[in-house]
């Protein structure tokens, strides 16, 4: 039983632990690169694709970089990167509406 627990701290708290997740973390990256470039895929799942590949990174990178792997003790954070999301997705949403119709409304001089 310690033996578990002092293996796991190991992996936790190593250098190999933060290496292999910032392997995966630039596989998450170059993934959709790849995909992008050589348009594997049609634009729908170009699209699906690299959000889901954003989604997975933001969460590796929440839980292993961020040690917020503990929801219970780390309530406030947790509401902290919630209202941050929304801030952003906000700002964001804006400016997309704002860049799709500045042409519509624009005048030419």
């Amino acid at each position: 039983m310690i033996a578990n627990i002092k293996k796991k701290n190991f992996f936790q708290t190593s250098i190999f632990f933060y290496i292999l997740v910032f392997v995966f973390s630039l596989i998450l990256s170059f993934f959709p690169f790849y995909i992008v470039m050589y348009n594997i895929f049609l634009a729908n799942y170009l699209y699906f694709l690299v959000t889901l590949c954003c989604f997975i990174q933001v969460f590796v990178h929440i839980l292993f970089f961020l040690h917020l792997n503990d929801f219970n003790k780390n309530y406030w954070n947790f509401f902290s990167i919630v209202f941050t999301t929304i801030i952003i997705s906000i700002i964001l949403t804006g400016s997309i509406w704002i860049m799709r119709n500045i042409n519509h409304y624009a005048t030419c001089f």
